[in-house]
């Protein structure tokens, strides 16, 4: 979650979200955002899942699944009408907390917008940004624990002599 390509994801769907669209409204603006979310979206699930388990997962296949995951609930929201109000109705309620404290006194539950775009979809492979980046952590943990192993058994065989 800390790392360079997740927090510059984050920044990116901040300061679009918050600034550009408002800025330069268009289809530049409307696919950033597309673009940051789809990066994001598996390395947030990941870690999700890696704390829920309380390990990190040494495993591709954990990154191969929540890239998979997140491209197919993209699909979804971009072409199925229902998935598009799931996200709308629950992204409002999850906003909501934030808003009310920001605000400081009561506000209305607010359905967050959101356009329905098939052209939206030329933004998945965005997706082999995280692709790459869990990988590449995955091989680097298995290569550290290969590591650590070889030690330990050094280790093992000094002591026997």
């Amino acid at each position: 979650m800390l790392s360079p390509l997740a927090l510059s994801a984050l920044a990116l769907l901040i300061v679009n979200d918050h600034d550009l669209k408002q800025r330069w409204p268009g289809w530049l603006t409307g696919k950033l955002s597309d673009l940051a979310g789809l990066v994001l979206l598996p390395i947030v699930l990941q870690a999700v899942i890696e704390l829920l388990r309380k390990r990190v997962s040494s495993a591709p296949w954990l990154t191969h699944a929540c890239c998979a995951a997140s491209g197919l609930g993209f699909v979804l929201l971009e072409t199925w009408p229902p998935a598009s109000l799931l996200f709308r109705a629950s992204l409002g309620v999850l906003q909501w907390p934030l808003r009310a404290l920001a605000a400081g006194e009561r506000v209305d539950l607010v359905w967050v917008r959101h356009v329905a775009d098939g052209a939206d979809l030329l933004t998945l492979p965005a997706l082999l940004l995280p692709w790459w980046h869990g990988t590449r952590r995955a091989r680097a943990q298995n290569a550290g624990q290969a590591e650590l192993v070889d030690g330990a058994a050094a280790q093992a065989d000094a002591r026997r002599r």
